[in-house]
């Protein structure tokens, strides 16, 4: 038997081998298909067929050892001839049943198919290269010139001056330009493809699959808006802007086309329907050169899995029925020898096949020839799958048929490709005979008729039509105006469609009604007699529905398909349609166009008369109207401002004149002679004090308006916070109940320490009275990596520390959170509260470098959330020598001073107190008087204490030219506020603020003066 298979089956090579895979058998298809003789082969090493890259990876052996563990081996590879030349063979190995531990190989030559295969793909190529636009973006391979052919193809019919498109990567939705396609204009940016966007507003179109058309205001004023940070320069302008996204045949989105700067103007709706209708045969492009991608991948997954289960071989008897033990067939069926002995293997083909396959099976049984054929067959999981049959008869030397040796190859993946070719070839072959009807054709019917006809074929329903809206009143009149697989007179005796639930969503252009049973759908039979078709109708199951919109937005009418089965309509088809019926808007729109152009050339004269006296007058109206609305945004603009300068010194003059009084009053008592020295103590202490609050006063000012010159350190925040929660309980009484959660122990800012703890105290009280005195108030403290966006402003990415402190209290009403930063605006009742303490939060975060947030619900509580900049901690070192020098005596002895101050009181004053603390004192009038002593006198002092304002040259000049001319020499600054100070900062000068004590200022000297003798 094995002879004779071996010698007649001349199309196979059939090979036998002992267990070494040493050639005992060699047959004529052999020295056919491989070129040796079977002299040349006898004892020589079977391995040599293999190229020789798969000798070297040891392919021989693993399929041996493949065949003795499963009994077979399959594989398709390429293999080597006697002459050198390579054809692909597909073989099965399987173990010789004689117990000599030998095997038998079955070769095929492939080489044929795969080329066959190789050329059906290139016909898809060549079909898709046969459309005008749409056939330029589908014949291009390769996802990189799909795009590109996309791009171009968008910019030319657009008509702009750039445009790019990009696919989306990955779950954020970032974008990676991959095709540009630019005007002379921007030339210079044609090398843009590859770099990233650097804006959240591409993401934005994709994450909803949008469309979107803006002028360029609109575009930067968007929140998603970022601009391109280190990429700024880079970009090509983006004056006017369009974009659509493009979405796959399942919704998902694969990316989006943008273009911007229009050649003649801005983009108008019908460009807008132009992208879309291009951006949907783009996604149909796209995803396929994403599939062809995905092919090669498949079909290498598809090979493995060949090799490892899905060959089965079996063996029949002469007469055609399944004897023996079959394991393959058991391995795949499931079924057991009982089931498929003689003809009961057919049960496990699929039902339709079964008649087909065992007539063929019978023919060649009779005439004795290979069987050959294609059927589906269930897995033991239950699948269908489809399978490839060969089978060729094992003859006796008189030439009778001894058994069948047959293989079942999987080829469902194959099979399901050939068939999603073909159905793509006819779609692009419908959608091309469609869109070139469309964009020539401008009679009516005969242009609705191409698009209901294209519509029903692409959909595979049984039925199609298109109704034009023209309602009445009540929403009750649609006319029938086009069908497809069903005659006219099959509509004739029923009335036209009604605004029906069902119908509505159509008419209207709100949406796309896709039903797999619209029978069972719950907006059927909604309206009276609540019957939904009327009896006779076409038998309707599966519905789909597209309204059809005209570029003006109005709803032209729709197409509606049906099919007697349920669940026909998929989401391809349904975006195939919303295609189609874009086309036909299109279309629609230029017939009509086309209509009313002729009426319109008889009534174009007159009408460019009155355009013409229009243009006379338009001038003139135009610029009176401009001026008008100048004056009147200004008249606003000063009233706003009037309004906060009165409300800003109302609130100045209110505080200080309190304050004021408590000075006049108390100076009175003290000039009284007979006042007992308790009492002046009193009033001195009470002078003092007001001193105190009318500087924080002027310092909550300075900080709201960010002129206040910080003196800004490096500390620990959490640390600080904690040293402040002692006192913050005090401050806001034992029936608070104050809590603290440090989410990082070391989050360092560089800040005012004073001007920082002051608004933690801020919004600690703020928080308490909002409380009543009673709640619970909890602080905590986080490292984040962006500041969000806050009031107008947008916010970024960087290290901050924010500090957020939330109360139980009643909360604010929403109209009240805009104002809580502006001075003297208050909630609270008259003479609980000046308005400056939060605004002094305001001013103090703003003029660090960071913002502070406010979240409220009214009955509900307050947040307050305070973001600083995070930087390193300081070296230990620093600040030990700082500890260091803030120790020592107030007395100023051998200490020398020049001062100097333009204002004499203040001069006058300065000089003798310092005298009176030991300080030997210089007064000089102003910055160049002081430089003049200096220059007669250098080595004479030990330090210069200098006002900042000053006529001419300020206190930091005076500085800077000290440091450059008199290395060494300190400098320490004073002022109340100066804009210098706020502007450009002390650069590096010891600063004391006005109104300060003089025993600070005599330490501040002491230690300055202490560093310089230390050194």
């Amino acid at each position: 038997m094995a002879d004779a298979l071996r010698q007649s089956a001349v199309a196979y090579a059939i090979i036998t081998m002992d267990k070494d895979s040493l050639v005992t058998s060699w047959n004529e298809g052999a020295r056919r298909l491989l070129g040796w003789s079977e002299d040349e082969m006898l004892g020589r090493s079977a391995d040599m067929v293999f190229v020789p890259e798969d000798i070297a990876a040891g392919a021989p052996q693993q399929e041996r050892a493949t065949a003795l563990r499963n009994g077979t081996a399959e594989d398709e590879r390429w293999h080597a001839r006697k002459d050198g030349d390579r054809f692909f063979a597909s073989g099965l190995l399987m173990t010789l049943r004689d117990g000599s531990g030998g095997f038998l190989k079955i070769m095929r030559d492939r080489t044929e198919h795969l080329q066959a295969e190789r050329n059906q793909l290139r016909h898809l190529e060549q079909m898709r290269s046969l459309a005008h636009a749409a056939r330029t973006i589908m014949s291009t391979t390769g996802l990189k010139g799909t795009l590109q052919a996309i791009t171009d193809e968008a910019r030319r019919i657009i008509g702009a001056h750039q445009a790019v498109s990009s696919i989306t990567r990955g779950p954020d939705w970032s974008q990676a330009v991959t095709a540009t396609s630019m005007s002379d204009k921007y030339a210079a940016w044609n090398d843009y493809a590859d770099r990233p966007d650097g804006s959240g507003i591409y993401g934005w179109v994709c994450e909803g699959n949008r469309t979107v058309r803006m002028t360029e205001a609109e575009l930067e004023a968007h929140p998603r808006w970022r601009g391109f940070g280190g990429h700024a320069n880079e970009h090509p302008p983006m004056r006017g802007w369009l974009a659509t996204a493009f979405v796959g045949s399942d919704g998902r989105n694969l990316g989006l086309i943008q273009l911007s700067d229009k050649v003649d103007g801005d983009f108008d709706e019908t460009d807008e329907a132009i992208i879309v209708q291009l951006a949907q045969f783009a996604a149909s492009a796209i995803e396929r050169a994403h599939a062809d991608e995905e092919r090669v991948i498949s079909e290498g997954r598809f090979r493995a899995a060949v090799e490892a289960l899905q060959g089965v071989l079996w063996t029949n008897s002469g007469e055609g029925r399944m004897v023996g033990h079959q394991p393959g067939w058991t391995a795949l069926t499931g079924q057991t020898f009982e089931k498929y002995e003689g003809y009961g293997w057919s049960e496990a083909v699929h039902p339709d096949d079964v008649e087909g396959t065992v007539a063929a099976w019978r023919q060649a049984v009779r005439t004795r020839a290979p069987f050959e054929f294609q059927h589906r067959v269930r897995r033991r999981d239950g699948e269908w799958r489809m399978f490839s049959v060969r089978a060729i008869p094992v003859l006796d030397r008189d030439g009778n048929v001894t058994e069948w040796v047959g293989v079942h190859t999987d080829i469902s993946e194959r099979h399901q490709a050939e068939r999603n070719l073909s159905r793509e070839t006819e779609r692009l072959t419908i959608l091309n005979r469609v869109g070139a009807t469309l964009a020539s054709e401008l009679d009516l019917d005969k242009l609705v008729q191409a698009a209901v006809d294209a519509g029903t074929a692409l959909a595979g329903a049984d039925f199609g039509a298109f109704f034009y809206n023209v309602t009445d009143e009540a929403g009750e009149h649609y006319t029938l105006y086009a069908l497809a697989g069903a005659a006219r007179e099959d509509f004739a005796r029923f009335p036209m469609p009604r605004n029906t639930p069902v119908f509505k969503p159509t008419f209207t252009g709100e949406s796309v009604i896709r039903s797999d049973d619209i029978v069972k759908d719950p907006r059927y039979g909604q309206r009276a007699p609540h019957r939904g078709m009327p009896e006779g109708h076409l038998p309707v199951r599966s519905y789909l529905a597209v309204p059809v919109v005209s570029r003006s937005g109005a709803v032209l009418g729709g197409l509606f398909f049906g099919h007697r089965k349920t669940g026909m309509f998929t989401h391809e088809h349904e975006q195939l349609l919303i295609g189609v019926a874009g086309q036909a808007a299109i279309a629609i729109d230029n017939a009509s166009l086309y209509r009313a152009s002729q009426r319109e050339i008889a009534e174009r004269k007159r009408a460019e008369e009155a355009l013409r006296n229009l243009n006379e007058t338009l001038e003139s109206r135009v610029l009176q109207e401009v001026k008008e609305r100048a004056r009147t945004e200004e008249a606003l603009r000063q009233s706003q401002k009037m309004e906060a300068i009165g409300q800003l010194t109302g609130g100045v003059a209110h505080d200080f004149n309190n304050l004021l009084t408590i000075v006049r009053t108390s100076v009175d008592f003290l000039r009284r002679r007979d006042l007992p020295e308790e009492r002046r103590r009193r009033y001195v202490d009470a002078i003092v004090e007001t001193v105190e609050r009318a500087a924080k006063l002027t310092g909550q000012l300075l900080a709201f308006a960010r002129r206040q010159a910080l003196k800004p350190e490096v500390f620990n925040v959490p640390a600080r916070v904690e040293t402040i929660s002692d006192m913050l309980r005090t401050l806001v009484g034992s029936r608070i109940e104050i809590t603290t959660d440090v989410g990082c122990e070391e989050c360092h800012v560089e800040a005012d320490v004073s001007q920082f703890e002051t608004a933690l105290v801020n919004m600690a009280v703020n928080a308490r009275d909002a409380m009543d005195s009673e709640g619970r108030l909890a602080i905590a403290v986080r490292a984040v990596d962006r500041m969000p966006a806050i009031r107008d402003h947008a916010g970024g990415d960087g290290e901050f520390v924010c500090v957020s402190l939330t109360d139980t209290g009643a909360g604010m009403a929403p109209e009240q959170l805009p104002h809580v930063f502006e001075p003297f605006y208050t909630t609270k009742e008259v003479g609980k509260g000046t308005g400056l303490g939060l605004s002094q939060v305001y001013g103090f975060a703003k003029q660090s470098g960071g913002d502070v947030a406010v979240e409220s619900t009214p009955g509900k509580g307050t947040t307050f959330t305070l973001y600083l900049p995070r930087v390193n901690a300081p070296d230990d070192t620093d600040e030990v020598a700082d500890a260091g020098e803030a120790i020592g005596e107030e007395m100023g002895r051998g200490r020398r001073v020049l001062v100097v101050e333009d204002n004499i009181e203040v001069g006058r004053f300065s000089t003798q107190s310092l005298q009176d603390l030991g300080y030997e004192t210089t007064w000089a009038a102003n910055a160049n008087e002081a430089l003049a002593i200096l220059a007669e006198r250098p080595g004479d002092f030990d330090v210069v204490f200098s006002d900042v304002i000053m006529p001419g040259i300020n206190g930091v000049e005076l500085g800077r030219e000290i440091r450059r001319r008199h290395p060494g020499l300190p400098v320490v600054l004073t002022s109340g506020y100066s804009h210098v100070l706020a502007e450009e900062g002390r650069h590096g000068f010891e600063l004391l603020q006005k109104p300060y004590a003089v025993e600070e200022l005599s330490r501040i000297l002491r230690r300055v003066t202490g560093r310089r003798r230390r050194r």
